[in-house]
């Protein structure tokens, strides 16, 4: 797997320095499928970035932040498990005729909206109310994983 992309002709000195680099960036994304492995997200690896560089350390010696993250975004695509949640709507009529979700999934008073991936270990209404805000309010949607 190469995670750079130089190609263009270097001098040796050059060549030994890119070459320590994506060494480094291999045996960090070595350790990242190891933290992700062990339920790290993305958002977590994002919102709590000094424990993520805490529990990263020695992998992260010479490498910059955005390096780090490149790496992270790389290794995060390859290895996350997706779960697919089908987004459900009340339909018009039941919701004129008042009915609760159980009353309108009995009567079959519900539609399909959308099939959402969402990554394994996110927080199901955390990552709904961040990317898809439409479809979180309680009375008209709902969702469920497939």
């Amino acid at each position: 797997m190469r995670l750079s992309n130089n190609t263009a002709p270097h001098s040796a000195d050059e060549r030994r320095t890119i070459m320590m680099k994506e060494s480094k960036e291999m045996a960090l994304a070595g350790e990242l499928r190891e933290m992700i492995a062990f339920g790290w997200t993305d958002s977590e690896a994002h919102e709590n970035e000094d424990a993520f560089l805490d529990r990263i350390g020695e992998y992260a010696d010479g490498l910059t932040k955005d390096d780090i993250y490149r790496v992270w975004n790389i290794v995060w695509e390859q290895e996350r498990r997706m779960f697919t949640y089908r987004v459900y709507k009340m339909t018009d009529s039941a919701a004129a005729n008042g009915l609760d979700w159980d009353k309108a999934i009995w009567e079959g008073e519900t539609e399909t909206v959308e099939e959402i991936e969402i990554p394994e270990g996110e927080d199901v209404e955390k990552y709904m109310r961040i990317n898809f805000p439409q479809y979180c309010d309680s009375d008209i949607y709902g969702w469920e994983v497939c």
